[in-house]
C-alpha cells in the first residue's frame, strides 16, 4: 500500500506542476519489467495509476536497454539522445509541499463496484 500510494502520489504531484488532469495524457509508457508485467485494468482499479483509462497506457519493457542497443547499432543517435537529455528536468517530490497529503490520500483502496480480475 506505501508503494503504490507513493506511485500514485508521484503521478498526481507530476501531473499538478503542470497543470494538467490524467485525461490530458495522451499516451502513458510504462517501462522495465514493472510496467511489462502490470496488469493494467487492475492498477487502475487499485488507485496506482490515478485518472488515467486503459486506452492511455502502453507497456513499453527495457527502455534503457533498447536505447543502449540503438545507440550501438546507430551511433548518429547519440547526438538526438542527448538534445531529448536535456529537455528532462529532475522533480524533487520529497520537496513538493502538497506531496505528503497526496502520499496520505492514496494509502487506502478506492471504492470499487466490480471485483479486480
Amino acid at each position: 500500500m506505501q508503494a503504490k500510494a507513493a506511485i500514485a502520489a508521484g503521478i498526481d504531484t507530476l501531473l499538478a506542476l503542470q497543470e494538467i488532469p490524467a485525461s490530458g495524457i495522451g499516451q502513458l509508457y510504462l517501462a522495465g519489467g514493472f510496467g511489462l508485467h502490470l496488469s493494467v485494468p487492475n492498477a487502475i482499479a487499485c488507485g496506482l495509476l490515478p485518472g488515467f483509462h486503459a486506452d492511455q497506457i502502453i507497456a513499453v519493457g527495457n527502455t534503457s536497454l533498447g536505447g543502449a542497443y540503438l545507440a550501438m547499432l546507430d551511433r548518429s543517435l547519440l547526438g538526438e539522445m542527448n538534445d531529448l537529455r536535456g529537455l528532462t528536468s529532475t522533480i524533487e517530490l520529497n520537496l513538493d509541499p502538497n506531496f505528503e497529503d497526496r502520499y496520505l490520500d492514496h494509502l487506502s483502496l478506492p471504492c470499487m463496484n466490480q471485483p479486480m480480475r
